[in-house]
């Protein structure tokens, strides 16, 4: 179940197109963000500048719970 959760974590973090479907420009997501900030403003840099932001807080928070799995070895993580 913890792997099922890591892996829906990290396609949903990279997904722009269900909450601009969704919520349209009400919703202001990462991945969203920098779609509008590349194709909309031209704002290059700073479409790459938050692109990696998100890229090296998904990879962290991905490497902490990876860390976190190993370290139960078959047994139980949260109790």
């Amino acid at each position: 179940m913890l792997a099922g959760a890591m892996i829906v974590f990290s396609l949903t973090a990279s997904s722009f197109v269900t909450p601009a479907i969704l919520g349209g420009p009400k919703v202001k997501l990462m991945p969203y963000f920098v779609y509008t900030q590349a194709t909309t403003t031209l704002d290059w840099p700073y479409a790459a500048a938050i692109g990696f932001v998100l890229v090296v807080v998904t990879t962290g928070l991905l490497l902490g719970y990876s860390r976190l799995l190993r370290r139960g070895n078959g047994q139980v993580v949260f109790g």
